[in-house]
């Protein structure tokens, strides 16, 4: 979707795109919260193993929760391509199970009364 020209989508398409860019970038203050990460650690270029774990998760998550997300878009959100994204989900389906970053992330993110709490609207 992010190599579609905007005049080119309608008017619904827009609005799709608008709520999930800004879906995206809650998940994102949502992980960076839990993880005492920030925003600028993730779209950063620091390869330090546990910010691209907590990084991949984020990927991997935000595809899982919205797969009409394009990896273009989830890309644009962490200042990266398409593809660096897509090694990033891969990664992380492969050991997901037995991630301790992983687990803990989605753990977290299920208890929705903590981003309540966090009041990250």
């Amino acid at each position: 979707m992010m190599h579609t020209r905007i005049n080119q989508l309608s008017t619904q398409q827009l609005r799709r795109l608008i709520e999930l860019r800004f879906e995206l970038e809650k998940l994102l203050k949502q992980v960076c919260y839990l993880t005492e990460f920030s925003i600028e650690d993730l779209k950063g270029k620091n390869k330090f193993r546990d910010l691209a774990y907590v990084r991949g998760a984020y990927a991997y998550l935000a595809r899982s929760r919205y797969p009409d997300a394009s990896l273009d878009l989830v890309g644009s959100i962490l200042n990266r391509d398409h593809s660096s994204i897509f090694r990033m989900i891969k990664q992380i389906n492969d050991v997901k199970e037995k991630h301790k970053h992983y687990i803990w992330l989605r753990a977290q993110l299920k208890n929705e009364e903590r981003f309540k709490k966090a009041n990250l609207n």
